[in-house]
């Protein structure tokens, strides 16, 4: 119910009509889709709205009690049970090491979740893990066709003949560049640059094409014909889910982790989570986005990134911080 946009609470209201009662479930801190029109305040509107009465979910079943005291860092006390563990790494050393033959091999093991605030780490790492024949998969429905519909939209907006061309020739990233400028420059005109609609969404912007363009590598390196069709087929078969494999590692965004738990989870890039523009909402939204992250895992979260140190002293020993902070 935190996710809950004016336009879906007013059609609820309607559905309840006078004499009807209703039950919403939800947690203000794990407000975070502000891109569908919701905000930060959904659940203190449902309370004054409907004068609705308010009995408290207390008691967190997931989480160990070290995770939670990370987690109160952020004003969100809760109890929980066993303390679990909390690793922190500042670079890819927490994912993949050389065994004795120089060969990397993956720390990531099948149920191990792995989350990020961007889908570009993301992918960069499933490929990486295909690649090494590792059982793997993005959670998300849809994506198969999201990126190829991507790359026709891309190849379209090309206007030069040789970039029309570009289908058959694998030459994506000149259009790519071509048209992430006329993405920004439609942005820039109906926001204005200082805008954080528009710092969000030239993120978002770069973060697909950073995710197309490895996407396509991929594809050029494995498919004979570099065709749309070709390359919608190989989405397919990348993004699908029946390999015959029942555990696997999973990836997925931090927005689609939201209900997803798992004993073993790895939170990419922290430092992805921080707003340039002194917006309010925006930063609630990230503090919440950053709250989902660290309240997934049932016994091991590893952090791979740059977090505030801060928010770790007390939590890991004084010389992992130290000997990370000096590494870094």
């Amino acid at each position: 119910a935190q996710d809950l946009n004016p336009a879906r609470l007013r059609l609820v209201e309607r559905m309840i009509g006078a004499r009807g009662r209703a039950i919403f479930v939800g947690d203000s801190y794990q407000a975070i889709y502000g891109f569908t029109g919701a905000d930060t305040r959904s659940m203190a509107t449902i309370r004054t709205r409907l004068k609705a009465d308010t009995l408290p979910l207390s008691i967190c079943y997931r989480c160990p009690p070290n995770h939670i005291e990370l987690v109160k860092r952020w004003p969100n006390p809760l109890p929980g049970r066993a303390d679990g563990l909390l690793e922190w790494e500042s670079g890819t050393g927490a994912l993949f090491f050389e065994d004795e033959g120089g060969r990397q091999k993956t720390k990531l093991a099948a149920g191990d979740l792995v989350i990020c605030r961007k889908n570009a780490p993301l992918v960069g790492l499933f490929l990486q893990l295909i690649r090494a024949k590792v059982p793997a998969r993005i959670e998300g429905r849809g994506l198969a066709e999201q990126y190829a519909d991507l790359a026709e939209d891309v190849l379209s907006a090309c206007e030069a003949p040789e970039w029309r061309e570009a289908v058959a020739n694998v030459e994506l990233l000149p259009c790519l560049d071509e048209w992430q400028r006329q993405k920004l420059d439609a942005l820039e005109k109906r926001f204005g640059r200082e805008s954080w609609i528009y710092e969000e969404e030239s993120k978002r912007l770069g973060d697909e094409v950073e995710v197309l363009a490895a996407l396509w590598d991929f594809h050029a390196e494995r498919k004979g014909s570099q065709s749309a069709a070709a390359f919608r087929a190989t989405l397919k078969d990348l993004f699908s889910e029946d390999h015959g494999q029942t555990k696997v590692v999973r990836l997925s965004s931090v927005h689609r982790a939201k209900g997803l738990e798992a004993q073993t989870v790895y939170w990419l890039g922290p430092q992805e989570h921080r707003v340039l523009k002194d917006d309010p909402e925006a930063m609630q939204q990230e503090n919440n986005l950053e709250y989902v992250a660290l309240t997934r895992s049932k016994h091991r979260l590893v952090i791979v990134g740059e977090p505030d140190p801060r928010l770790l002293l007390g939590l890991l020993p004084a010389t992992s911080l130290y000997r990370r902070s000096r590494r870094s």
